[in-house]
């Protein structure tokens, strides 16, 4: 449900406030200044007011109003609250604790806080106290919520994601509509204020390696869930120059069991790619490279030239073959003739000798406007490297066009071939 609302702002900023604001009555008093810092990983640092420079936090400090806690790219921390709350720091997360006032007091508790980076899980108790008020702030909106628990996510794009994992989280934007999202859902702010949502949280963040690694706090054992080692996949890909290919990581613990989906930055051949999004500009073979609070992983990218015509052999087992092809005049681009007169060359030649170090596929393309008539294809077995069977696959473009597609064919010996032809108008 969508309602206009007032505007909020915070140290004259737009922001996204979790608020939890109880009814009723409380006779019990807590003192604000029992804020308790606890390290789980890594780099975790605190500033103690505004005036003076970060320095590296001791677990079971304690923190006051003022104070900022900023964790590092391997860094974990969490934050017990003097009514019991909870808000837990992932890596890369700087969160300021705005105002801390205790139960008791006109007006009831308030713990505000500010996030301007990263990712927080919060779980707040139910407040019963008339006017409490419980808030995390971020540059997009303000929410609403009630004895809950959620995600708050600040994007690199400036965009907020709330995920509400149990209760009722009222998310206000910065043009003051408010959006109501119950326990499993989630909404995404932009920096205009625009709201995506409410939908279902998806499957790889509710199941992924932060959620997993807050249950695990919640049972008593944060280490359950650490990650020690990471993958992204895939783990190989082909395109064709032009397109892009889109990445997503898993953490591993020490014993090799996956934990859950995880968020990592990539990039290629040390390039940053678009968040998970990689998109290279030229044909060549790449390294992509996806980075998760210090550990890395990797995956090859091949990318593959185009042009008026592209034939492509892809095959997936360990043997040596060759792609032929003629063109109308007679000649043939080949692994050693690699370059025709009629502009006719081929792009890479893989698995040479039975050397695996040049995976498939093989690719030849026309880059400029093509002779019109006749072309053979050839696939030829050069070496079956021991193997007994080999299947392909054989793709033909014209113009960007896929006209003809052969994966139907099994070769069995070296020196066997297979051939078709297409007409180029």
């Amino acid at each position: 449900m969508i309602t206009a609302s007032r505007t909020r702002s915070i140290a004259g900023l737009a922001f996204v406030a979790l608020v939890l604001i109880a009814c009723g009555d409380d006779g019990s008093s807590a003192d604000a200044t029992t804020v308790t810092l606890r390290i789980h990983a890594g780099t975790v640092e605190v500033q103690e007011g505004p005036d003076a420079g970060f320095a590296i936090a001791s677990d079971g400090q304690l923190l006051r109003e003022g104070d900022t806690v900023r964790t590092g790219s391997d860094g974990r921390a969490s934050i017990e609250w003097f009514d019991g709350s909870v808000t837990r720091l992932d890596f890369g997360t700087l969160f300021r604790i705005a105002e801390l006032r205790p139960a008791g007091q006109i007006g009831g508790s308030r713990i505000e806080a500010e996030q301007e980076s990263g990712a927080t899980f919060n779980r707040v108790i139910e407040l019963t106290e008339t006017g409490s008020r419980f808030s995390v702030a971020t540059p997009t909106a303000s929410a609403a919520v009630q004895g809950t628990t959620f995600v708050v996510i600040y994007n690199p794009d400036g965009s907020t994601t709330v995920a509400v994992i149990d209760g009722t989280v009222v998310v206000t934007t910065a043009t003051g509509a408010e959006v109501v999202v119950e326990a499993g859902s989630m909404v995404t702010v932009d920096a205009a204020g625009v709201v995506t949502g409410p939908s279902p949280i998806p499957e790889e963040l509710l199941n992924g390696e932060w959620i997993r690694f807050n249950e695990a706090c919640d049972a008593g054992d944060c280490s359950v869930a650490a990650v020690a080692s990471i993958a992204i996949s895939p783990a190989d890909a082909t395109i064709n120059v032009g397109e892009s290919q889109a990445y997503a990581a898993e953490g591993f613990d020490a014993a090799g069991a996956a934990v859950g989906s995880i968020e990592a930055t990539y990039e290629i051949d040390g390039i940053p790619c678009d968040a998970a999004t990689c998109t290279p500009v030229e044909p060549g073979d790449y390294t992509v490279t996806g980075t998760h609070a210090g550990l890395t992983a990797t995956a090859n990218l091949i990318v593959l030239a185009t042009g008026d015509i592209q034939v492509t052999l892809a095959w997936d087992a360990a043997v040596d073959l060759d792609l032929w092809v003629t063109d109308p005049s007679g000649e043939t681009v080949m692994w050693d003739h690699p370059f025709a007169a009629s502009g006719g060359r081929l792009d890479r030649d893989a698995y040479p000798d039975c050397v695996f170090s040049e995976v498939p596929p093989e690719n030849t393309v026309w880059d400029e406007t093509a002779p019109s008539g006749e072309y053979l294809v050839t696939v030829h077995v050069y070496d079956m490297c021991g193997e007994s069977t080999v299947a392909f696959e054989l793709t033909i473009a014209i113009g960007g066009e896929v006209i003809l597609v052969v994966n139907d064919v099994v070769l069995t010996a070296t020196g066997d071939t297979h051939e078709v032809t297409f007409d180029k108008p």
